[in-house]
């Protein structure tokens, strides 16, 4: 699957590009709102992956610009604020196929959002609306074949420790996953 990530933190940008890519998907990526609308343009992805704040066009500005030309592009927001884009990020769940991350996540988030938004049903509504614009695309069997040759762990057998990401602290120490607690099964 065609991924295109828009984030302005060159970090998180590359590691979500090597998990991705590792998951056998062709990333593109952009650096800020404007970058990732001619990133759009020029490759056309499947699933569009933006953080919300960004400097010159934020996420959700750029999405809206890039509806012009599809608007039913599958759209995950990432984001370690959500509460100032509420109103507008309901909105947007409700009208096209969109899927919220907050920040920090972790590998197997990231990979449970983008799978939930690719699969996202197109509800007669939705189509309604854009009636009229642009050709309603079908990523559903494009994603699942790409999920065929995705080489998935099944959650409880992965055992690889994952630490979160976040803007403010990096990465967290801690670990995620199954692990017994101190004086656990005496």
């Amino acid at each position: 699957m065609k991924i295109l990530i828009v984030d302005d933190n060159t970090v998180i940008l590359s590691v979500i590009e090597a998990i991705l890519s590792q998951e056998n998907h062709e990333v593109f990526s952009g650096s800020n709102g404007v970058l990732g609308y001619n990133q759009y343009l020029n490759i056309r992805p499947d699933l569009v992956v933006t953080d919300i704040e960004m400097p010159w066009q934020d996420g959700i500005s750029m999405v809206q610009s890039i509806r012009r030309h599809a608007p039913l592009v599958r759209t995950l927001y990432m984001t370690g604020n959500p509460g100032p884009y509420l109103a507008s990020l309901k909105l947007e769940q409700r009208c096209h196929p969109v899927g919220v991350l907050h920040k920090p996540f972790t590998r197997s988030a990231l990979l449970r959002a983008i799978n939930d938004v690719a699969l996202l049903e197109i509800s007669p509504a939705m189509v309604r609306q854009t009636s009229g614009r642009a050709a309603v695309p079908n990523h559903k069997k494009r994603f699942r074949e790409s999920l065929s040759r995705a080489k998935f762990k099944v959650e409880g057998l992965y055992e690889r420790a994952e630490r979160p990401y976040d803007d403010v602290h990096g990465f967290a120490d801690h670990f995620t996953g199954n692990r017994r607690r101190a004086g656990a099964g005496r």
